[in-house]
């Protein structure tokens, strides 16, 4: 699965507990450009919600520290 540059910054941020909004600050962004990413995640591993997409992140080795 191919993601981003951007979209691994958001998943890693995701997956060490970061809320939207620390994701947003962390990265420049605003909230509704991290609410896109995490959508596009979301869609590209078919996951349901957030706590899916984590795990299906972790077990397919998708996130690089």
């Amino acid at each position: 699965m191919s993601l981003t540059r951007r979209e691994n910054e958001v998943l890693c941020l995701l997956c060490k507990g970061y809320s939207y909004k620390e994701i947003s600050g962390e990265l420049f962004v605003s909230m509704d450009t991290v609410r896109f990413h995490i959508h596009n995640l979301l869609s590209k591993f078919s996951a349901k919600d957030k706590a899916q997409l984590i795990v299906f992140a972790i077990q397919h080795k998708s996130v690089s520290a």
